[in-house]
């Protein structure tokens, strides 16, 4: 029965990461790419690497699948706001002031 299980979430999480990649190709805006890219392949990998915990058991290998599931966790998010700035930077965009950005204190109010 958990080899079933193991089963169904790789192949869920497969499905998702085929999902992100087509909204690669579907979205024409990189804000847009990008949102749907974190979040369709960051819950696919979940799955895949929890499948292979489920199938591999409390072993080195699945183990090792949990350690790359939290790594994905905290490093996804990050990620995605450094690209996001970037390119935000790039095209020009201006982001939202804070008192750190104003040196001189003129423009807070």
């Amino acid at each position: 029965m958990i080899d079933y299980l193991a089963y169904f979430l790789i192949s869920l999480g497969v499905f998702f990461i085929f999902l992100s990649a087509s909204a690669i190709l579907r979205f024409s805006d990189f804000r847009e790419r990008l949102c749907h890219l974190v979040k369709f392949a960051s819950f696919g990998l979940i799955c895949v690497m929890a499948g292979v915990f489920l199938s591999c058991g409390i072993s080195a290998v699945g183990f090792k699948a949990l350690l790359a599931c939290s790594i994905m966790l905290v490093t996804l998010p990050i990620e995605a706001q450094l690209l996001m700035k970037t390119a935000a930077k790039q095209q020009g965009i201006p982001g939202p002031k804070t008192k750190s950005d104003d040196q001189d204190g003129t423009n807070v109010k």
